[in-house]
């Protein structure tokens, strides 16, 4: 009975070509392994990190990559073409983590872009509530209030303008038409 020698522990590790290595590695050798692992994972790492990957997601990429190998040797018909099938391999376990990546820091935004649906609840309620309090607002004070925070940015002296308010009272009188508003909004709450 013939004792067959891994391909590792007859040569130099180093001086074995990828085609050898693969070939040891099919036939369960794990110094094989070793040394293909060791030989070719510092290329593949830079590759994953040039995709945009941080170090844990490249080495995530790295690890997918050794895995798909370990799974598919038996259908790599030449050995010597590892090499690309491992940058091919890695580059697009890469692309794959890095959208994943994207999609979850999409979602994490728009969660926290996104109020959540008690806090757009009692945001419709105030906003509900205020609309009714202002339209129980006497219309002199509507109209100064609506000119005050409207939306366009006037000064007191074109809401003066508009209202013939002299300049002086536009301010006391914007004060006690927020005192009216509070105190419908009391009677409201």
């Amino acid at each position: 009975m013939t004792v067959v020698q891994p391909l590792a522990r007859i040569h130099s590790p180093a001086s074995l070509s990828d085609g050898d290595l693969v070939t040891s590695c099919r036939a369960g050798d794990e110094t094989a392994w070793s040394v293909l692992v060791h030989r070719h994972s510092p290329r593949l790492r830079a590759i994953a990190r040039g995709q945009g990957l941080d170090l844990a997601a490249a080495e995530d990429a790295v690890q997918a990559t050794w895995s798909n190998l370990y799974r598919s040797i038996d259908r790599i018909e030449d050995g010597e073409a590892v090499r690309g099938w491992l940058a091919t391999t890695v580059r697009r376990e890469a692309i794959r983590l890095s959208k994943r990546q994207r999609r979850a820091l999409v979602m994490v935004e728009r969660e926290a872009e996104t109020p959540a649906v008690d806090e757009r609840v009692l945001v419709d309620e105030t906003v509900h509530a205020v609309r009714h309090a202002f339209a129980q607002l006497r219309s002199s004070d509507r109209h100064l209030l609506g000119l005050l925070f409207g939306g366009e940015d006037r000064s007191y002296v074109e809401i003066a303008a508009i209202t013939g308010y002299p300049v002086g009272s536009i301010g006391p009188t914007r004060a006690r038409a927020l005192q009216r508003l509070s105190r419908v909004l009391g009677d409201v709450a």
